[in-house]
C-alpha cells in the first residue's frame, strides 16, 4: 500500500509492484533485502537447489572494511546488544550469550544473522547512523536468508538443526525490530503498515514449520529451552479474565455477529477465541513472570490463513482484532525489539479505520495500550516511559489536529471494506 505523503513509485521491482508498497528503487531495493528475495532491479546469484551447503562467496568478508565492519558488529554484540535481554529466563539469555555465538562459528548462515542483529541493535541506540547501520542490517540478513534457503533445500541433518532453529529466532526479531526501528525514525506520523503486519504473521508461521521439522532434534540439544517459549504454557488449574475483558471480548464477539461477513466469520472467530487464550496466559504469568514475547505472539501461529488475508486486505473486522492483540503486546516489557510495537500498530490501524463505524470499536485497545495492559497484570502503576515519552501512536488518531480525510485514507492506504 502507498503510504500517506509519499509517490508512487514508477521505476520500482517486480516484488514491490506485486505487493503495492513503495520501492526505493536502489539495486537491490529495501523492501527485497530485508525480505531476503531476489530483486529484479538486480540480478542476484541463483542457490543451487541440489547443494546444502552454504555460498563461498558470502562465507567471509571480502574487503578490509567489510572485515572492520564485521567486527565492529560482533563487539557490540558480545558488549551491547547482550546486555538488552532477548529473552527474559536466565537460561535463554545464557542461550544467546555462549551456545547460539558457538553456532556460528560453524554454520556462516547463523554469523550473518547474528551480526544483522547487532547492526539493528545498532540503529535503534544511534538514531542519527540508523540509515548506515539498517543498510548493514539487510546486507547480512539478505547473505544469512540466501545460505539458510541453500540449507534447506538439502535434508536437514541433526548438526545443523540447532543452527536453522536460531537463525529462524533471529529473523523472527529482525522482523519486529526492524518494523518498530522504522517507525521511530518516521518524522511525523509514527506506525506500522498492515502490509508489514501480514509479513510478520506469515515469517512467523515458517518459524513454527521449521521448529516441527527438527524439534526433536533441537529439544535435545543445547537450544532446548529457546523452544519452551514457541508453544502457550498449560494452566495448572483454571484461569479466568477480569470482568473488564470478558465484557470486552463478549462485545468483539457480537461485533462479529453484526458487522462481519458470513463467509469470513468463522475466520475472525477463531483467531479471537485464540486471541483469548493469550490473555489468559498473560494473567497466569503476570503475578510471578515477566512475560515471554513469544508467549504473546504465538497468537499468529493458530490463526487462519484467511484471517492474515484480511489484515493485509484491511478488513475491518480484522483489524479491530489486531488492535486488541496489538494492546496485549506492550505486556512484554524488557524486549527492545518490540518496543512501541503495539502502539505503531494501533497508530496503522486508527489510520485505516478512521471515519468508519469501526472506529469506536478502537477505544478499549487504546485505553488498555495508555497503561500496558495494568487491567491484566495488575501492576498498579503506569510505566513512567508511557507518561512523557511513549510515542503519539496510539493519541494521534484520536487528535483532531490530525485532519485526515477518510475518503483520502481509504484511497492511499488501499482500505478495502469487506
Amino acid at each position: 500500500m502507498t503510504q500517506l505523503g509519499t509517490k508512487k513509485s514508477r521505476k520500482g521491482c517486480t516484488n514491490c509492484k506485486r505487493r503495492r508498497v513503495k520501492c526505493n528503487e536502489q539495486t537491490p531495493c529495501a523492501n527485497c533485502m530485508r525480505r531476503g528475495e531476489q530483486c529484479s532491479l538486480l540480478a542476484f546469484p541463483s542457490i543451487n537447489a541440489d547443494s546444502g551447503h552454504t555460498h563461498n562467496d558470502h562465507s567471509l568478508p571480502r574487503s578490509s572494511e567489510e572485515w572492520i565492519q564485521d567486527l565492529e558488529l560482533m563487539h557490540h554484540y558480545d558488549r551491547d546488544t547482550l546486555l538488552q535481554p532477548l529473552g527474559v529466563r536466565d537460561e535463554c539469555q545464557h542461550l544467546w550469550q555462549e551456545n547460539i555465538p558457538r553456532e556460528a562459528i560453524k554454520h556462516p548462515f547463523l554469523m550473518h544473522g547474528i551480526l544483522a542483529l547487532s547492526a539493528l541493535h545498532i540503529a535503534h541506540e544511534r538514531p542519527a547512523e540508523s540509515e548506515k547501520y539498517l543498510q548493514l542490517c539487510d546486507k547480512h540478513q539478505t547473505k544469512a536468508l540466501e545460505m539458510f534457503r541453500s540449507v534447506l533445500c538439502a535434508d536437514i541433518s541433526p548438526d545443523v538443526s540447532a543452527a536453522l532453529f536460531a537463525l529462524s529466532s533471529t529473523v523472527s526479531i529482525l522482523s519486529m525490530g526492524r518494523s518498530c526501528t522504522e517507525a521511530s525514525l518516521m518524522p511525523e506520523l509514527q506506525y506500522i503498515g498492515m502490509e508489514q503486519v501480514a509479513e510478520l504473521f506469515l515469517l512467523t508461521r515458517g518459524v513454527r514449520d521449521l521448529i516441527y521439522t527438527c524439534m526433536t532434534w533441537v529439544s535435545a540439544g543445547p537450544l532446548g529451552p529457546l523452544l519452551d517459549d514457541h508453544f502457550l504454557l498449560l494452566a495448572e488449574s483454571e484461569v479466568y479474565l477480569p470482568v473488564a475483558v470478558q465484557k470486552q471480548f463478549s462485545y468483539l464477539q457480537s461485533m462479529l455477529v453484526e458487522s462481519c461477513p458470513v463467509e469470513y466469520c468463522p475466520d475472525c472467530e477463531r483467531a479471537l477465541k485464540c486471541l483469548e487464550d493469550v490473555y489468559c496466559n498473560v494473567v497466569r504469568l503476570s503475578p510471578t513472570d515477566e512475560v515471554e514475547t513469544s508467549q504473546i505472539w504465538r497468537w499468529m501461529l493458530p490463526v487462519p490463513s484467511e484471517f492474515v488475508r484480511m489484515i493485509s486486505a484491511c478488513s475491518p473486522p480484522a483489524l479491530v482484532i489486531l488492535a486488541h492483540f496489538a494492546a496485549v503486546s506492550l505486556s512484554v516489557r524488557k524486549a527492545w525489539y518490540t518496543k512501541n510495537w503495539g502502539q505503531y500498530v494501533l497508530s496503522g490501524v486508527s489510520m485505516m479505520l478512521y471515519g468508519t463505524e469501526f472506529y469506536h470499536c478502537l477505544d478499549w485497545p487504546l485505553e488498555q495500550a495508555r497503561t500496558r495492559m495494568m487491567v491484566l497484570t495488575h501492576l498498579g502503576e503506569i510505566d513512567s516511559d508511557m507518561n512523557d515519552n511513549s510515542p503519539p501512536a496510539a493519541k494521534l488518531a484520536l487528535d483532531e489536529t490530525l485532519l485526515l480525510d477518510s475518503e483520502i485514507i481509504q484511497a492511499d492506504l488501499g482500505f478495502v471494506d469487506f
